[in-house]
């Protein structure tokens, strides 16, 4: 075995993120590839429902968007796709959490749009699974 398989053999395989979200999520999506994340990230929700239907995802994170039901929909579809569990995560500012309640009920967890970037990733567990 060559040395390149040896590491291969031994690296877990990366975690795979969706990040659907606005250019905001720049700093986010810079924080788990830090910390060696694959991660693929868009705004557009058809992008989203593409990316899903083709790959498999650890973490969804979607951030509120204006249309709730548009917010929903999107988590419907990351727990509808792939054979693999995501954890969904929906970031929303706390206090439009009352429009959002089918999201916020069909998230596995909620957080605070507005946490810096690195905590929004310490809660996805990426980079410190064993």
């Amino acid at each position: 075995m060559s040395n390149l398989a040896d590491i291969a053999a031994v690296s877990p395989p990366a975690e795979r993120v969706l990040v659907v979200a606005g250019a905001s999520a720049e700093p986010l999506c810079l924080e788990l590839i830090r910390r060696g994340a694959s991660v693929s990230a868009t705004e557009d929700i058809g992008r989203a429902a593409q990316a899903l239907r083709r790959s498999a995802f650890d973490v969804v994170i979607v951030a509120a968007r204006a249309d709730a039901d548009a917010t929903t929909l999107l988590i419907g579809l990351a727990r509808a796709a792939g054979p693999a569990k995501a954890n969904v995560m929906l970031l929303i500012d706390p206090a439009d959490a009352a429009r959002y309640g089918s999201a916020i009920f069909a998230a596995d967890e909620i957080l605070a749009a507005s946490m810096p970037p690195r905590r929004i990733a310490d809660a996805t567990g990426v980079g410190q699974r064993a």
